[in-house]
């Protein structure tokens, strides 16, 4: 009985999953100050960044520094398709102050300048304080289309008193994805390692571990897998 479970819920997981589109979505990769794929060629993402250890998950989040005008956390420039995608992150007030902030894109051409019409957000979240907060934002691509992801800290005589930290963050579609070859901006492509579970598990941070194993258990949110050691 327990194995006709585990392999329905397995199904019931595959089904409904769908594959965050960002790399280091959860900000725990740094390259000299910087968090890795979090950078923009183009003047989008325009924040200055620190690095928090004041995290949702894992070890790391990124805090924005509060600014008398608006600014920006971009993701790296990336060509997606055509299609339906929801962009989510959490956020959390710095100092526990009321802030706010809302999520979107901007077009960007291939010569790396945005579009100064094409910055699209959602609706703001606001009141966000000393308890992380989902915000999330849904948007429809009506073609290939070359973007910087955003996240907004909006300039403090409007919405905000405090600065914010960010964690989490994920692209998903049904319908769209990453054009091949389509993503600029992050440096070089990461060097993954095949491992067993024991030395993943062992590994020093910031490795990359390709793990190959039975899954033994599932949950609502992850799925757990083990090997021979």
């Amino acid at each position: 009985k327990f194995l006709l479970f585990l392999f329905a819920a397995l199904g019931a997981l595959s089904m409904s999953a769908q594959t965050n589109l960002l790399e280091n979505a959860s900000f725990e990769n740094w390259t000299n100050g910087k968090p890795d794929h979090w950078t923009t060629a183009s003047s989008a993402g325009n924040a200055t960044l620190t690095q928090s250890d004041d995290a949702h998950t894992g070890k790391s989040a990124i805090q924005l520094t509060l600014a008398s005008d608006n600014k920006r956390l971009g993701y790296q420039e990336t060509i997606l398709k055509a299609g339906t995608y929801t962009f989510t992150f959490w956020a959390k007030s710095a100092d526990g102050n009321v802030t706010s902030t809302r999520c979107g894109y901007v077009d960007v051409d291939d010569s790396n300048t945005a579009n100064s019409k094409g910055y699209k957000y959602g609706e703001y979240t606001d009141d966000i304080q000393g308890e992380w907060v989902k915000v999330e934002h849904t948007f429809k691509l009506e073609a290939d289309t070359r973007v910087a992801l955003l996240i907004m800290m909006p300039q403090k005589s409007q919405k905000t008193t405090a600065s914010l930290l960010v964690d989490d963050a994920s692209l998903t579609t049904e319908d769209g994805g990453i054009v091949e070859g389509g993503s600029t901006g992050g440096g070089e492509e990461p060097e993954y390692q095949k491992m067993t579970v024991a030395e993943a598990q062992a590994a020093a941070a910031n490795t990359l571990p390709i793990v190959e194993g039975t899954v033994v258990a599932v949950n609502g949110n992850s799925a757990v897998i083990g090997d021979e050691t």
